[in-house]
């Protein structure tokens, strides 16, 4: 396919995606501190979902562990499934998409969304989204559900930027069929 714009705008829709859907998957599975063989459990069935389970075991052995599980599944650059990989995907090609708009040095609304996503995945502590507080791993929770907010919030802008839905759509209803 030809890497024009409309193939950027598949490339974002489905880093978009990816990053929403494996973001809300984390913070479904692993807010919740269980008992270690559910845990245990639970967090291999992450990793099979987001096809990392092969690479984990390669890198990190058979027994599988939260902490080393969001390592390769949300702070991997390396880890064409992991979140930063999606984020920092998304940055470029929102970069390349036509800026008609003049922001001098500042950066323009999308693009600064994705900055921000990556700064607050990156800056994130495994330590502090790993630890238990009261049966709840409260700081993964907080920083998945910030993270999907923003997801959406690009997707947004990006819609509201480049697509115009104020137009009746052009194609034909049911009932306008009759007539032809």
């Amino acid at each position: 396919m030809i890497r024009g714009f409309g193939w950027r705008f598949m490339e974002l829709g489905r880093r978009l995606e990816r990053a929403t859907q494996s973001s809300a998957l984390m913070n479904c599975l692993l807010s919740t501190v269980l008992p270690e063989p559910e845990q245990s459990r639970v967090n291999e069935a992450l990793l099979l979902t987001l096809e990392g389970l092969i690479s984990y075991r390669r890198r990190y052995g058979a027994r599988t562990a939260i902490q080393t599980s969001l390592d390769l599944v949300l702070l991997d650059g390396d880890n064409p499934r992991s979140i930063i990989y999606q984020l920092t995907q998304m940055l470029a090609h929102v970069r390349k998409l036509p800026n008609s708009k003049g922001y001098l040095h500042e950066l323009p609304p999308a693009e600064r969304i994705m900055v921000e996503g990556s700064a607050l995945v990156r800056l994130s502590s495994l330590n502090d989204m790993c630890a238990d507080v009261d049966g709840t791993r409260l700081q993964l929770k907080n920083v998945l559900t910030e993270l999907e907010a923003l997801l959406l919030r690009a997707s947004d802008m990006i819609t509201d930027r480049y697509f115009d839905h104020r137009e009746q759509s052009q194609q034909l209803v049911s009932s306008q069929w009759e007539g032809v």
